[in-house]
């Protein structure tokens, strides 16, 4: 049985309740939450699916969830890079220091992830 199926867990959080945990997600994460952060907040995936189809949520990769419809800025962008990936990805390089604040305009992200012992460049 997998863990979040488990009876001990609590349960599924209503409509409003997984909502509410979302945002809270969101707040400190540019509006992307992961979709295991989500998981583990028994936010239920029929939710993700309606917020989805009703255009208020979008889907950027597999892994992620944007809590609003528009366009993707730069942070939204890096943190869709961080939480698509691995649980152990990084930002990287030039990325991680304009996120660090010197003025750097370069727009590629960049970021690594490990794999086993090795190192990986998003």
């Amino acid at each position: 049985m997998l863990p979040f199926m488990r009876a001990d867990r609590d349960p599924w959080l209503d409509a409003a309740g997984g909502r509410r945990a979302a945002e809270q997600f969101g707040q400190a994460q540019a509006q992307v939450v992961g979709r295991r952060q989500l998981v583990g907040a028994r936010v239920p995936r029929w939710l993700i699916r309606g917020e989805v189809a009703a255009a208020r949520w979008q889907l950027p990769s597999e892994q992620t969830v944007v809590l609003h419809n528009g366009p993707l800025g730069p942070e939204e962008l890096r943190w869709v890079a961080v939480l698509g990936t691995s649980p152990r990805a990084a930002l990287d390089g030039v990325t991680a220091l304009q996120v660090a604040g010197l003025g750097l305009t370069d727009t590629q992200i960049r970021g690594n992830l490990t794999l086993g012992s090795d190192f990986v460049v998003l």
